[in-house]
């Protein structure tokens, strides 16, 4: 029986941070209001995109895909995951740091009630020049001298630190600590979970008060030399296309995708795969025409479609393993 399965798209949720700024107000015309971070196929334990197009029109993703998995994910993928989407992406806006955090794995994440842990992909699209993250410890510290650190405010000089640039991708495994400095702009895949461990927060105040610490949940859940950098991975030429393998992991793979030119090209399908437009245009069938800051899902049943890229378009492809 042929699938009536179509690109979906999903109102995007807009979070007010401490540390956003305006930068997503140009890139995907985000409201004009402190924005940390814009979410895409949210389906957390508390939160539920809302599809905006097609027949799905209106419902909520947590319970579109608890009742048609098998079609959009895939008999395996929707096993794997009982019913639920697995994925969450983001663009994100560091006007300022971010907190010293660390996102607890499955296990630990389950032992709280919730469904997943939660491990992140980093993809810098831009930001100032000299803009940094942190992630991973320099040494193998005790849990004690971390926790010292944290209370002290030593940690910011314990852990790695990467200067950046447009291109640039890191796989940040649950248990990794890690900090995002400022004035950078990033696209994030990761598992969809809102669960967060701060060790340090610069001493800042949000509402006159000093936002919560989670030293001993952070401690709980830390583990060392998982993280994983991709800076200078070739592209290759496909089709007139130039394709980059990023970084991955058993939750999911992308792939960057760059074109010079106008062009067009016919894909099977079989897959769950979610894409992410950073620069041009990407049609599809039926007058669909994605730009910009869009985060469209093309689900397992949706097959043999053409998809056209603009010149100079820039697309991240990110199955969903």
């Amino acid at each position: 029986m042929e699938s009536n399965m179509y690109p979906i798209k999903v109102k995007p949720i807009y979070k007010d941070m401490i540390w956003g700024g305006k930068t997503l107000k140009d890139f995907m015309k985000a409201p004009d209001a402190r924005i940390g971070e814009a979410w895409f196929f949210a389906s957390t334990d508390s939160v539920s995109s809302v599809i905006t197009n097609g027949k799905y029109k209106g419902k909520k993703l947590t319970d579109t895909v608890k009742k048609h998995g098998e079609e959009l994910l895939g008999p395996a993928v929707n096993k794997k995951y009982s019913g639920r989407f697995p994925l969450l992406f983001k663009f994100i806006d560091t006007a300022h740091k971010l907190s010293v955090q660390i996102h607890p794995d499955d296990k630990i994440a389950r032992k709280k009630g919730l469904n997943c842990g939660k491990t992140e992909m980093w993809f810098i699209i831009g930001g100032r020049k000299g803009g940094v993250i942190q992630v991973g410890f320099k040494k193998n510290y005790s849990k004690e001298k971390i926790k010292n650190a944290a209370l002290n405010g030593d940690i910011p000089e314990m852990l790695r630190e990467y200067r950046v640039k447009p291109g640039d991708c890191f796989l940040i495994p649950a248990g990794t600590v890690h900090a995002i400095g400022a004035g950078l702009l990033i696209f994030e895949v990761q598992q969809n979970a809102d669960i967060t461990y701060r060790l340090f927060d610069w001493g800042r105040l949000e509402k006159g008060k000093p936002r919560q610490l989670h030293i001993e949940e952070a401690l709980m859940s830390f583990k060392f030399g998982l993280e994983k950098a991709l800076k200078e991975s070739r592209f290759k030429s496909r089709g007139g296309m130039s394709l980059r393998k990023l970084l991955g992991c058993c939750y999911f793979q992308s792939t960057e995708v760059k074109t010079s030119g106008k062009l067009s090209y016919m894909e099977k399908g079989g897959k769950p795969v979610v894409a992410a437009v950073i620069e041009g245009e990407m049609r599809l069938e039926g007058g669909n025409v994605f730009k910009r800051g869009d985060v469209i899902f093309l689900p397992y049943s949706y097959r043999n479609y053409i998809i056209k890229f603009s010149k100079g378009a820039r697309i991240i492809f990110t199955e969903v393993k």
